[in-house]
């Protein structure tokens, strides 16, 4: 797909600086930079905390994919943080399922952009959360970050007790509950540190646990794969598996490109994209994901996009912005089946992705594991580069070939076969044995005998994990909604 199509400019990087006017924008695909937002700029005191709630509402205005869904009873005097005024202006739009409260907010341009260019992080590694029984497990640690190189914590591990030391060490739920669990999973400045007494899993023995140790993290800067260099790849016979953590990077276009190449060199004709935890990204990784899927399919339609009026207004847009299509790309597959693998954490640009293939694949794809979060909206990005600000605005839906796209609720309703397995945390990820891999490597071998995926199913088994909980930064970024979750 070419890289200068709008979509790609849309949530790629920057846009354009408002804060004062003027400046310049672009994004790694190229293509015209958006005109800043009327008002909400110069001034002295232009980075005051009521120039940015002006500076939010005539964003909303001009550029909000549902403009007669903004709230026009609220007085910003009620609100002493951005993300509390963002959620009560578009408190009727989240009424009417059109949105979901976290989709749109400020973030900060510095931290976002280090993310989205070379796909860096300071925190501990890990991707944590609450499983049934409320015990604090780890779903999958990075092997660049602290958690895996300092203390070799591992997926599936449980965190028995956390604090800032020995002596504070208190079990997880009575962190969460007195609001300091977060502070503590998620370090807010290089350095700090965390004392944790975890336990990883006996993968040879599967269901128990080794004995328990007590380890001090420092939290430092990482660069993320978002293709794990221990299980992101594999190939089981004629299939092909693949795990994509992030797409809220560039670095992962050329992960992908190196994971397609060891698929076609092994000469796989079937293949499995584990998007389990995968919250999205860049809407261009996922135009490429799917060129790298579609020998066979080259110049259909991949997705086509409505974009807000603001959007419309402000561009020249032509069919050909609204169009996305497959096309041609080096090591591309052509697979007589896909799986793919998705919880309540895949969203947004994982789902674009697998919204795409059934109008080509029918019954020959399936969702295995449990439903999607169900974003099928995208944000551009609005700069106030004076303050450090990027709004990014909720100004476009897509929908696939068939004109499917309305799965706020999750992708399970509204695709053609789905296939109910368990997150078997306790075993490694990319492993036959671990079942929703399992699962899905029997569906596009034609073996699996599948149960459908309820819309609420994202529990399963007597692991689950709890969904209703996303423990993630505070004021996450893009790439931290990408890689650690949606906010509910």
């Amino acid at each position: 797909m070419r890289a200068d199509k709008f979509v790609g400019i849309l949530v790629a990087t920057t846009m354009l600086a408002s804060c004062g006017g003027g400046g310049s924008g672009g994004s790694s695909g190229g293509g015209s930079p958006l005109p800043p937002p009327t008002g909400g700029g110069g001034g002295g005191d232009s980075c005051s905390l009521d120039a940015r709630k002006d500076w939010v509402l005539e964003t909303l205005q001009e550029y909000y994919l549902y403009p007669d869904q903004i709230a026009t009873n609220v007085n910003p005097d009620d609100y002493s943080t951005l993300s509390d005024y963002i959620e009560a202006l578009l408190a009727p739009a989240y009424a009417a399922k059109l949105d979901k409260p976290g989709f749109t907010y400020v973030t900060s341009i510095e931290e976002e952009n280090a993310q989205i260019a070379n796909a860096t992080f300071e925190d501990y590694g890990w991707r944590p959360t609450f499983a049934a029984g409320n015990a604090l497990v780890l779903l999958e640690t990075f092997e660049s970050g602290p958690a895996y190189g300092q203390a070799g914590i591992d997926r599936g591990a449980e965190i028995l007790r956390i604090g800032r030391s020995e002596a504070t060490l208190t079990d997880p739920v009575t962190a969460y509950n007195n609001g300091t669990l977060i502070d503590l999973l998620f370090p807010s400045n290089d350095g700090e540190q965390v004392v944790v007494e975890f336990a990883n899993p006996d993968y040879a023995n599967p269901g128990t646990y080794q004995a328990a140790q007590i380890v001090t993290l420092t939290a430092s800067e990482y660069s993320l794969d978002p293709i794990s260099t221990r299980y992101g790849v594999e190939v089981f016979g004629d299939v092909g598996y693949v795990n994509l953590r992030t797409f809220a990077t560039e670095k992962a276009r050329t992960q992908l490109g190196e994971a397609f190449a060891t698929l076609t060199n092994a000469g796989v004709d079937k293949i499995v994209v584990d998007v389990r935890y995968n919250g999205g990204g860049l809407v261009s990784v996922a135009n490429y994901f799917g060129d790298l899927l579609s020998e066979g399919i080259d110049g259909e339609i991949f997705s086509e996009t409505i974009y807000s009026e603001g959007v419309e207004r402000n561009y020249a847009i032509t069919d050909d912005d609204r169009i996305e299509r497959f096309e041609a790309a080096a090591n591309q597959i052509e697979p007589v089946r896909i799986a793919f693998v998705t919880t309540g954490r895949s969203a947004s640009a994982s789902e674009l992705l697998a919204n795409a293939f059934p109008p080509y694949y029918g019954s020959d794809t399936a969702l295995v594991g449990s439903d999607t979060f169900g974003k099928p909206v995208g944000q551009i990005a609005i700069d106030r580069e004076a303050c450090d600000d990027r709004f990014r605005v909720i100004a476009f839906k897509t929908v696939n070939a068939d004109g499917v796209g309305d799965y706020i609720d999750g992708l399970a309703d509204v695709y053609p076969v789905t296939c109910r397995a368990s997150d078997d945390y306790m075993r490694p990820l990319g492993n036959l044995d671990e079942a929703s891999t399992s699962r899905a490597v029997a569906f596009v071998n034609g073996t699996a005998s599948c149960d459908p995926i309820a819309s609420a199913s994202s529990g399963i088994g007597t692991r689950a994990v709890r969904e209703d909980i996303v423990l993630a930064p505070r004021n996450a970024t893009l790439a931290e909604q990408s890689l650690y979750g949606q906010p509910r």
